[in-house]
């Protein structure tokens, strides 16, 4: 059978005999909508509490919250949109940036679109280091000390942007993560993020997860400031596939169910050999592609074959990971230095230690044979190469391939 996937900005050719295939899976395909329409109900028909005119009122300083491009979530669609419903967009705005990079100015175009130029200058870019721009509001009961952006606490009313998906540690991104990350101190994060470690952390998983826990307490502190969420759902193509308005609680709680329905794909047992096929924009560095390999994980039979497909042009990206990998003889000892000195981005290297210690992770990718041995992952020329060593590997075996394994999450069914 031949089969295309994507690497690279382009679609490859694989062949793999019929009978070797277990499925070829990924995101629930949606019929398109009409991403105006639901924009628009949704802001005009919010869940639970006021109108978007109503909220925002005679408030003179509302503060709008808005997704970097490390997401999809598309602004820049919102926001005439909101111009529309209020008459104006007299709103300061920040982009939740995290601990990312700053965005440039390319990535603010895609942000706001054509309304760029009239609200330039009321855009501010978070900084988690800077901590003359940060305030405490709190601690979570778990110890992590809730610094957010000054712009936050000092709005009297804040607008929030974002989207739902599956998160291979927060369960799902969306509504809370858009106060921890996106704009809360580089200390907040990194204490928050070392929950990944614990118990109950996986993807899709929400109740019973430390971490997730920890971030809802985090945006309660803001106790009773006004928030008025608009989450969306974007489908397979990036195409708006629910739309949301209300408090950021319920407009979450709606997208987790929306997402699940698209992004929860059932197969019958688990596999030998799964393909995660990573696509932009996740598969421009490593530290974002490997959201892919922590979709596809839990299928993957114990001594099985995991082939990431993620071309990574941009190389590592947020690196810290990559450093205590690299520097480490092997996956014993990176857990053991974990363990004793926990740093933001360890708990991706944890998660590739752990997984190594009873599979083999392969990469077809543009990153150097030597930086993913440091990692201790195998470079495999090209997929189909990949995928003949696999099944010369495991002559009885059958292969899953995962497309957009970034956000889809193939899950066994107990039916």
């Amino acid at each position: 059978m031949k089969l295309s996937i994507h690497y690279n900005k382009a679609s490859i050719k694989i062949e793999l005999e019929e009978s070797r295939i277990a499925g070829v899976i990924g995101p629930k395909q949606i019929e398109d909508r009409d991403s105006d329409s639901l924009i628009q109900n949704a802001i005009r028909n919010p869940i639970d509490g006021p109108s978007l005119s109503t909220f925002l009122g005679n408030k003179a300083r509302p503060l709008c919250i808005v997704n970097d491009t490390d997401r999809a979530t598309p602004t820049a669609k919102i926001l005439p949109h909101l111009q529309n419903e209020i008459g104006h967009l007299d709103l300061e705005f920040i982009v939740a940036s995290g601990t990312h990079p700053s965005p440039r100015e390319e990535d603010l175009m895609v942000i706001f679109g054509d309304l760029l130029p009239a609200v330039r200058n009321r855009i501010f870019i978070h900084n988690a280091k800077n901590t003359d721009e940060l305030v405490q509001v709190g601690t979570t009961s778990r110890g992590t000390p809730v610094l957010y952006n000054k712009k936050v606490s000092d709005a009297d009313a804040v607008l929030v942007i974002g989207s739902v998906e599956p998160h291979y540690f927060a369960g799902f991104t969306g509504g809370r993560k858009s106060f921890l990350p996106g704009v809360a101190g580089y200390e907040s994060v990194e204490l928050n993020h070392k929950l990944a470690l614990e118990n109950g952390v996986d993807v899709m998983a929400l109740e019973g997860n430390p971490l997730h826990e920890d971030l809802e307490e985090a945006a309660g502190l803001l106790g009773d400031k006004p928030i008025f969420s608009i989450q969306l759902v974007l489908d397979a193509k990036d195409q708006i596939a629910d739309a949301f308005a209300g408090s950021l609680a319920s407009t979450f709680d709606k997208g987790v169910q929306s997402a699940r329905g698209i992004f929860s794909v059932p197969i019958p047992e688990q596999i030998d050999v799964v393909v995660a096929v990573a696509e932009p924009p996740l598969d421009k560095n490593l530290y974002q592609a490997h959201k892919a390999i922590e979709n596809v994980k839990s299928v993957l039979k114990t001594d099985g074959i995991l082939i990431l497909i993620a071309a990574c042009l941009e190389g590592i990206g947020n690196d810290g990971f990559a450093r205590l990998l690299s520097t480490s003889d092997s996956p014993d000892d990176v857990l053991r230095s974990i363990r004793n000195s926990y740093k933001l981005g360890h708990h991706k290297a944890a998660r590739i230690a752990e997984l190594v210690q009873n599979t083999q992770l392969w990469a077809v990718s543009e990153l150097s044979d030597n930086i993913l041995k440091s990692l201790f992952i195998l470079k495999k020329g090209n997929a189909q190469f990949a995928l003949d060593e696999a099944i010369r590997l495991k002559p009885d075996g059958k292969v899953l391939i995962v497309n957009a394994a970034t956000v889809a999450v193939p899950v066994v069914s107990s039916r």
